[in-house]
Formats: C-alpha cells, sequence, structure tokens
C-alpha cells in the first residue's frame, strides 16, 4: 500500500516472445516509403454512401449487437451456400462454418483445437507466419521448413 494506492502487480505475460508482429513491420515501412499497404486494410478513403446507408437501416432495425460467437446465422447460411457453388460440397452451417475476426485468430484457434499428440508442429519459415507463435504459446516444439 502506498498512500491511499494499492499497487499491484502484473502476472507474467502468456504472450512473453511474440515480439514486433509482420503487420506492425509492414505498416511502419509502407509509411516510411509513403507505400500503399495492402497487407492490412486502411483505407484512405470514405465508404460507398449505399454502405453507409445499408448499415445504418440494419442498426435501426435492431442489428445493432454481438453476432453470435460463430457468426450470424444467415452470414454462415450464405457461407455454406457459397462453399456448395464453388466446391460443390454440401456443409451444415451450423456445425461446419465459423466465422472469425481474421485469419490470425481463425489459425490460431484451429491449431489450439486440433494439436495434442505428438506435441509438435511443422511451420513454414515464411515472414508473418502466425504458426511459430501459436505453437510457441502451445509450449510446443517446432520442426520448421526452410523457405
Amino acid at each position: 500500500m502506498i498512500g491511499r494506492c494499492t499497487v499491484l502487480t502484473l502476472p507474467d505475460s502468456k504472450l512473453p516472445r511474440v515480439g514486433t508482429t509482420i503487420f506492425t513491420v509492414m505498416s511502419r515501412l509502407a509509411e516510411e516509403c509513403g507505400a500503399i499497404n495492402l497487407s492490412q486494410g486502411f483505407p484512405d478513403f470514405d465508404p460507398p454512401p449505399r454502405l453507409l446507408e445499408l448499415v445504418n437501416e440494419a442498426m435501426r432495425s435492431g442489428r445493432n449487437q454481438y453476432a453470435p460467437m460463430a457468426g450470424a446465422p444467415e452470414l454462415l447460411e450464405a457461407i455454406a451456400a457459397k462453399v456448395h457453388t464453388i466446391y460443390d460440397c454440401e456443409v451444415d452451417p451450423a456445425s461446419s462454418v465459423t466465422v472469425t475476426s481474421g485469419a490470425t485468430e481463425a489459425l490460431f484457434a484451429a491449431i489450439h483445437a486440433v494439436v495434442r499428440s505428438p506435441p509438435r508442429g511443422i511451420v513454414k519459415n515464411t515472414p508473418g507466419e502466425p504458426g511459430p507463435w501459436i505453437m510457441n504459446r502451445l509450449g510446443k516444439p517446432l520442426i520448421v521448413i526452410p523457405r
């Protein structure tokens, strides 16, 4: 206790060796070079007026809460229909389709769901590849395939 304040000690990070991601590196490099960063979505323009109208309409009709964790049912059904159209493969939208906020989250969840025994992973040595840090987070040894 210092004065009337309690000083908290934070626990060690669960991700102590993540370091700077390729996204931070590429964003900084693009800014330094005056380039457009195509690896991430940093639009420098306003959205189309029709999109703003549709978003506003959806929010006013009650679509203004968090979506279900796996994704909105209509989106899951649309994805399943698209998979059927492209690959001629039937997938159950309720049990075989999940929407994530990005590819890294999807890979993290998929790897955590299936990596068990033997406790090691094979990853490509590719800049920006999230596999190595995901496996590191799991405490699994890696077999790295050179580029």
